[in-house]
């Protein structure tokens, strides 16, 4: 599992180096800007996104807004870069944000966590399912494989 933090304040990006580490996720890597998160993406595959919301604008100005993580989170999907993301934010999100952002972009969303304890549980969460996903995947391939070795079976013994 890779992951990469997008916080530009360090005690946060260390609370989140803490609540991977707690699930034994050790390959992360850490930008601080939009600008430096979407030269990444562009550069590396990653598996999960924890950001923050009030991130330092493209432009480099000195004030931040609450909504430049949800842009950059708008502007993945525009790129077709769909991976699955957490706010890690005390910043207060309007629920209408959020469901824009699941229902109407159709975005990886996982949930906002104001806290380290809830951050733990995202991320439990996201790893229990993709733990799911990943077995549910490989029974289908089993099966499809043991479908066609029926139907290669019976093809052998109608032909004879």
């Amino acid at each position: 599992m890779r992951a990469l933090i997008v916080d530009d304040m360090k005690y946060k990006q260390e609370e989140v180096i803490y609540a991977l580490k707690k699930l034994d996720i050790t390959d992360y890597e850490i930008t601080e800007s939009i600008k430096d998160t979407l030269s990444l993406l562009k550069q590396k595959r990653f598996d999960i996104i924890i950001t923050d919301l009030g991130l330092p604008r493209i432009k480099g100005e000195d004030i931040t807004d609450s909504l430049e993580g949800l842009n950059m989170l708008i502007g993945l999907y525009c790129r077709k870069i769909f991976i699955p993301t957490i706010i890690y934010s005390t910043t207060n999100i309007p629920s209408s944000d959020l469901t824009d952002l699941r229902y109407v972009y159709e975005y990886p969303f996982l949930g906002q966590a104001t806290d380290i304890d809830t951050l733990i549980l995202l991320l439990q969460i996201y790893l229990e399912n993709n733990k799911h996903q990943k077995e549910s995947t490989k029974i289908r391939s089993t099966d499809s494989k043991i479908t066609r070795a029926r139907v290669n079976k019976n093809s052998i013994t109608d032909s004879n």
